[in-house]
């Protein structure tokens, strides 16, 4: 969803052609939809094999450790309690596109805050043009632990959720 606000790529378009903005936009929306779609298909293509495995931005956010691990069991290294403070790491990290601020923790807020941002009528495109490719990726926005309003996400509802897909 940052494509539809990128700083240094939408937003740099819309103010260069003012007169063009609503056609922005518009194509970086379908172009979101696109490249979720595309995703989608080529999860279903890899998902077989033993050198794939899909980890999702949410899972992360909503139980950090809990994906850390199984990442780190992938990829065959050894898990470290560092790894769930990557504030204290010394590299720089990409400023938000939604905010400008350089957020370093992990911040389940993330997950949700473009909803803040973007058109109801927007959400709402994405989310039918999107809903088998959510399907394919076995993610459920409905029943995501990271979408629990006012909530600190639990892994435990993580851990769920991840059984029930």
């Amino acid at each position: 969803m940052s494509k539809t606000n990128d700083p240094s790529g939408t937003a740099m378009k819309v103010l260069e052609h003012p007169r063009l903005a609503w056609l922005i936009r518009r194509l970086a929306v379908w172009f979101v939809i696109a490249q979720y779609r595309w995703t989608s298909q080529v999860h279903i293509r890899f998902k077989h094999l033993t050198n794939y495995r899909l980890f999702r931005y949410e899972d992360l956010l909503a139980a950090p450790e809990t994906v850390l691990r199984e990442l780190c069991e992938f990829i065959e290294v050894d898990f470290t309690e560092d790894m769930l403070e990557p504030q204290k790491g010394r590299h720089e990290h990409q400023p938000s596109s939604l905010t400008g601020k350089r957020q370093k923790a992990f911040d389940a807020s993330a997950a949700v805050r473009w909803q803040a941002v973007i058109s109801s009528f927007d959400k709402w495109i994405i989310t039918v043009l999107t809903k088998q490719s959510m399907k394919r990726l076995g993610y459920d926005p409905k029943t995501h632990p990271i979408f629990r309003v006012g909530q600190k996400p639990r892994p435990d509802i993580y851990r769920q959720a991840a059984l029930n897909s």
